[in-house]
């Protein structure tokens, strides 16, 4: 088992968040991108808007077991991944937006989350998105939303088709100068496709669909 580093490029993110500020002075449409339909949902001041009272959030609790071989990242906007017994662990540091690579089920994984802000803030809901690799694409599923208090919150997709291929995707939804880092583990992975981590889709999979 070898451990795998992702580094995360900031300038596709900055570059759709004034993007989406622009339109939303301008009374634009939601953006169109080849991972589906979706909006920032952003206020002028380049806060985005708080999740709506339906959205779906984790429950709390639950406890992360990061493996002993699995290192904490020493460098910012970077993920650390490791799997082991069909538990995918990862652990990130300072990211506005990171995913996983694309991974495989049986049937249904369970993911769970702890992170923390790089600052004070009374804003302090993320978020994880679930997205299915099919025909040269991305398909949106699901997305939940979760603290960044310390505190591990859980959640299980499932229904999910044995031998597909699937990635999530970890934000913060009020800002995107701000940070987040922490560690999660999906559990209920039969493999995890060795491939490089492209950004620009990781940004399009934070946003959900119609927000």
């Amino acid at each position: 088992m070898q451990m795998k580093p992702q580094k995360i490029k900031y300038a596709p993110l900055f570059a759709a968040m004034l993007l989406c500020v622009a339109l939303a002075g301008c009374g634009g449409a939601p953006h169109e991108s080849g991972e589906g339909r979706f909006s920032q949902s952003e206020t002028q001041d380049g806060t985005r808007a708080a999740p709506r009272a339906d959205a779906v959030r984790a429950a709390a609790g639950g406890d992360i077991a990061l493996p002993a071989t699995l290192a904490a990242p020493q460098t910012d906007s970077t993920i650390n991944t490791l799997l082991d017994a069909g538990v995918l662990s990862g652990a990130f540091t300072t990211v506005n937006s990171c995913r996983t690579r694309d991974l495989c089920t049986a049937g249904e994984i369970t993911v769970r989350v702890r992170a923390e802000l790089d600052a004070q803030t009374s804003r302090k809901d993320a978020k994880f998105a679930l997205w299915k690799l099919a025909d040269g694409r991305a398909e949106y599923l699901e997305t939940v939303y979760f603290t960044c208090d310390g505190t591990v919150q859980s959640y299980t997709f499932t229904g999910l088709a044995a031998g597909a291929r699937y990635r999530v995707v970890f934000s913060y939804t009020e800002s995107g100068a701000r940070r987040m880092s922490g560690a999660f583990n999906v559990e209920g992975v039969t493999a995890e496709i060795e491939e490089e981590t492209q950004e620009e889709g990781a940004v399009a999979a934070g946003a959900q669909p119609g927000s």
